[in-house]
């Protein structure tokens, strides 16, 4: 069983993972909508996924897989710093049950920006986390996660990737 600095030296959960408003200063590059999609502006497609990482995070800090799968798409990869990436639902389930297992999870991931075309959109942010194990010192990672959702048939749109890595040197 990994210790919980190893779990967080290979995990630093995105977040899609991802709570927070849209940085104030995201520049002019990060203020529209991709050209290619006229569907929403900038304004509701921040709010959009802003709301997504908002329940990301709800899930993460429940500790609720059921919560938390529900918002992969179908056959979804997830790209944990350190380690292979882990691909299908059924993978990304068992790891997060694992990461969970480690201690208690508080997890703040912030929503920075969102560029939308069609049926894709991708996001990006910050995070810190925190895992306080039963016994032992509480171990605590920031860094950054870029998400790839895709809009489902029923107009709600789920995480089909997603990658984080820590801005913190690796544990050794």
């Amino acid at each position: 069983m990994r210790t919980p600095a190893a779990m967080l030296a290979t995990s630093g959960i995105v977040i899609l993972s991802l709570s927070c408003a849209p940085a104030a200063d995201q520049g002019e590059a990060y203020t529209e909508v991709d050209p290619a999609s006229q569907e929403m502006s900038y304004e509701e497609a921040a709010a959009l996924f802003d709301g997504i990482v908002e329940e990301w995070d709800a899930a993460l800090n429940a500790e609720d897989v059921d919560a938390l799968m529900a918002l992969y798409a179908d056959a979804p990869v997830s790209m944990p710093p350190n380690v292979p990436a882990r691909e299908g639902a059924d993978v990304i389930r068992g790891w997060e049950a694992d990461f969970f297992a480690q201690g208690e999870v508080e997890a703040d991931n912030v929503f920075e920006g969102v560029r939308v075309s069609g049926d894709l959109a991708v996001g990006w942010g910050s995070y810190t986390l925190t895992i306080t194990p039963e016994e032992g010192e509480a171990v605590s990672d920031a860094g950054k996660w870029v998400a790839i959702w895709e809009r489902q048939a029923d107009g709600s749109w789920r995480a089909t990737r997603n990658i984080w890595n820590s801005d913190l040197p690796p544990a050794m």
